[in-house]
Parts: C-alpha cells; structure tokens; sequence
C-alpha cells in the first residue's frame, strides 16, 4: 500500500487530522495508544500519506510528509505547487521546509490592503524594569481609581507574552506583562522575578491591580491569561485570592453584531473595528527569547502594538450606542442596520420612517413589520422577502432603490439599531469607508421592457420645448380608474406637509414609453 501511494503524483495536497478513528482503536489501560489519525491526499482526492501519531504536533506529522517530495522525485513526478491546510498560520513554516518547491516562484503578497497599526502621536511606551518602577506605576493606578466615583471601575487594556520553543511546542512562565492606558503603554518584564521553584513573585503593587474587581483587564482571551499568570505564580492549589476584572471583548463584538461568535482573534478585530492591520511576524510572536533580559525593538513594538489595539477597540466600542432588536416602542428615526436572513451580514442601513401607515405598498403594516427609509445599501443582490413585496416575489435591493433614498417594508427580527452609519468607529484617522451603492441614473427605466423587442425612443428633438402640446389629452379622465390606494397615501402625506408651505401650481409635462 505504502508503494502504490508513493507512485502517485500529488501536484496538490491537502492535509488534516482525525480524531474519530482513535476513539475506536483499542486502549492500553484505559489511555489510547494515539491521539489522531494524519492523512494527506493529492489533488485526485487519493491518499498520498496516512500517519497515526500521538499528537497534532508537527514532529510527529512532518517527518512523514517529509518523504512524499523525495518518492515524486523518485518516480518522475511534478514536485508539490500547492498544500490546503486549516491552519495556514500555523503550519507555514513547517511546510515550506517539507515542501521547499512551495517557494519557487512565489512572489509574497501583502497579508491585507489596508494600513498598518501604529501608535498615533501622542502615545509613548515606558518600560517598567525594576521594582520601584513597577510599585510606582501601580500605585499611580490606584490612586486613580480611588478618584473614581464609588463602585466605578478603570480600565486598562492587558496583555501576556511568554515564551515557545517552536520545535518541541514546549512553553515557559508568563515572562512580559503589558497595559495600556491613557496614551501610555507600560511594558512590564517579569521573568526577573521567577523564584528557585520555578514560580514567580511578583511586586506586591501589581498583585494588588491584578486582583481589583474595579480595574477590568480589557483583552482577547484575556480570562484565560489571567489564570495562566495565576498559576504561574503558584496560586493555583492556595487560598490566594484570584486575580479579577476580566473584560473581553469577544463578546463586546458579538453585541455589537461585528461578529457572529464571540470566539475572535484580536487581528480580526483590529481590521473590523479599526480598519488596520496589525502585523504579526511569527518568528517573534513564537519566540524562546521573551524571557530575555533585554527585549529586542521588534518584541517591544510588536507587545506594544497588541496591548494598544485591545484599547483602541474598546475605546471605539465605547463611542457607540449598544446593538438591540427593534421593537414596536422603538421610536422613529432611530437608526438601523437591515440585517440578512441566513448568516446575519449587514445589508443595508438607514432608519426607521417618520410614518408608518396601516397599509405600504398594498401590504399591512403589522406589530412585526415596520417601514423603514434605506440610506446606503452595501449588498445590492440580497433579495427581499417575497411576501413584503405587492409582486410577492423576492427583488434585489438595488431593484427596489433605483435611487437612494427609498421607503420600504421589513420584518422587525430582520432589523437592528445602530449608530449613524457615517460615525467614526476608528478612534484615529481610518482610511474612508467605500461609499455607499449608488445606482446608475438613467433617463428611462427600462426594467420592464422586453429585451427582445426594440424600442425606437425618438430623435432627441422630441424631448424639446416646441413638441406639440397634448397634455389635455394626457390627462383626460376617460378609461381612467379610482385609485383608492394612492388617494390614502396622498391623504397621508399631506397630513405631513405644513400648511405653511406653498405650494405653485404649474403645468406637468411627461412623456410614457410602452405599449
């Protein structure tokens, strides 16, 4: 089997691991003998390699694909162009060192189009290395929250850096601590501090920030490394108390529908929220030298970056109202955001109309519909629900908002308040947003016109002021129908013009094309 597989080209590979066949494969008291099942299949969907290995890591799975560049040589084949993976960030590097042809020939394009993250002007970072430094800064902290009003809280943003032997996946303690605050970034080393026994003691200052219920943390993830650093310094089986404040902003997103899961990466965020980029080079991000005496310009700025980000997100969360249903007591003029049926993406914005009728459109405005006045529309294919629609059939909504704005009917769970959609969510200058959809305008709407029948719209004297006047033969009130419906909207809308307004009667003049 291992020959025949290795006779098989594999221009293309895709690689994964399962975990379902050794659940089933038999236990030497009660443990199992391997943790997951490697398979690599080539672009015909046949299996190249299949490896059982005790772990996900790369040394137990790349020493055997490893080998498959060495049998395409062998046996004349193409050398392997492309691997799919589920973790391209993570298996990168390890890849292009068991694929070298994955470098021939490549030229790196940017990891995305927009800015990079940088400090704005006006922030510093100060690097806290000794202990008075540290009692110093933290005391400052505490001062300041003691100038809060009572049961207030202050808010910094937190991050942890520690050390990661690539090759082995072995970790060590929490060696950097990093808060921003206030136009400050505090870089806090704390590999010093690491006592015989492996765990460490920490500045009796920081201990106090690090336990106060009233300073939240704001981070990604930034529970779990609060209790890495707990555990580090060898609170985990004493009565010490925890350290508190956790705020993640994870969830903040998913409340603010930019996310539909909680679970997200701080460079997600960074580019959803802030519109930048936050650059994250691997060979410092898993690095052994966090723990170095002396960080290098790189570890500092990338550190400083992070701990900025986590506060500039949460700083323009801040600047916005909270994300919420829209119910019958929401009043009108409220701004929303017209979210789609399956995925929950934002399709259009604008808000809720000033009038709502009892009928729009021939179709009842009920307690779960409501009108509302689309301003910008950043999906113009999405396709309306047919039974809002007098054709009931589903329309895109660049049909329907041939010219922006345009009134239309939507189902209340479809709908979610927002801010102005022109508000600023980065809170430094942001690259301009893409401008809202904008139709073509053309003199004539010819959606309804058959294509396959010419239509001969004139010479273009025929548009000019000396065309004959017909426009008592226009009007005539022969085969002429009672237009109930639009006589109500009329009514309407008069009841919303102010008799203060005059209004100058004049000739109206148009001309009809159809058949």
């Amino acid at each position: 089997m291992d020959q025949h597989m290795a006779m098989q080209s594999a221009e293309g590979l895709s690689h994964d691991h399962s975990f379902k066949v050794t659940g089933i494969l038999g236990k030497v008291n009660g443990v199992a003998t391997f943790g997951a099942l490697h398979t690599a299949c080539n672009n015909y969907g046949e299996c190249q390699k299949m490896t059982l290995t005790p772990t996900k890591g790369h040394d137990d799975c790349m020493p055997a694909l490893a080998e498959i560049p060495v049998t395409l040589a062998k046996y004349g084949h193409a050398p392997v162009k492309v691997i799919f993976t589920d973790n391209v960030r993570g298996d990168k590097s390890a890849l292009e060192r068991a694929f070298p042809s994955l470098l021939h020939d490549v030229s790196p394009v940017p990891s995305s189009t927009l800015a990079d993250l940088a400090l704005p002007d006006g922030w510093h970072v100060c690097r806290l290395g000794s202990t008075f430094q540290i009692n110093s800064r933290m005391n400052c902290l505490m001062d300041e929250l003691h100038g809060v009003d009572d049961g207030g809280e202050l808010f910094i943003a937190m991050d942890l850096e520690w050390p990661v032997d690539r090759e082995t996946g072995i970790y060590g303690k929490v060696s950097l601590i990093s808060f921003a605050y206030e136009k400050a970034v505090y870089l806090i080393p704390v590999a010093q501090y690491t006592q015989d026994d492996g765990y460490l003691k920490l500045p009796s200052s920081l201990l106090v920030v690090l336990r106060s219920k009233r300073i939240r943390k704001i981070g990604v993830q930034v529970k779990g490394d609060l209790t890495r650093l707990y555990n580090d310094c060898g609170f985990s089986n004493s009565d010490e108390l925890p350290f508190a404040g956790a705020l993640e902003l994870g969830p903040m997103a998913k409340d603010q529908n930019m996310t539909d899961h909680a679970r997200v990466s701080l460079s997600d965020l960074t580019e959803l929220v802030l519109r930048r980029y936050l650059p994250k080079d691997e060979s410092v991000r898993v690095s052994t030298r966090w723990d170095d005496p002396e960080l290098s310009s790189e570890q500092e700025t990338y550190a400083a970056l992070n701990v900025y980000a986590a506060w500039a997100i949460y700083k323009a969360f801040s600047t916005i109202p909270s994300v919420g249903p829209v119910t019958p007591s929401t009043p009108a003029g409220t701004h929303i955001q017209f979210m789609s049926r399956v995925g929950g993406l934002t399709v259009a914005y604008g808000y809720i109309a000033r009038h709502q009728p009892k009928q729009f459109n021939r179709e009842n405005v009920t307690k779960t519909r409501v009108v509302v006045t689309i301003s910008s529309i950043t999906v113009p294919a999405y396709l309306v629900r047919a039974e809002l629609l007098s054709s009931h059939q589903e329309t895109s909504l660049s049909t329907l908002g041939t010219q922006l704005p345009f009134s239309m009917l939507c189902c209340r769970r479809d709908l979610h308040t927002c801010a102005a959609h022109d508000q600023a969510l980065d809170i430094h200058q942001a690259p301009p947003s893409p401008p809202p959809y904008q139709p073509i305008k053309t003199p004539y709407h010819m959606s309804e016109l058959d294509t396959a029948q010419a239509v001969d719209l004139g010479e273009p004297s025929l548009m000019a002021d000396d065309r004959p006047d017909t426009s008592s033969l226009e009007q005539a009130t022969s085969d002429a129908e009672k237009d109930a419906h639009g006589l109500h909207q009329a009514e309407s809308l008069a009841e919303l013009v102010s008799c203060a307004i005059s209004i100058e009667i004049s000739e109206v003049r148009s001309r009809v094309i159809g058949v």
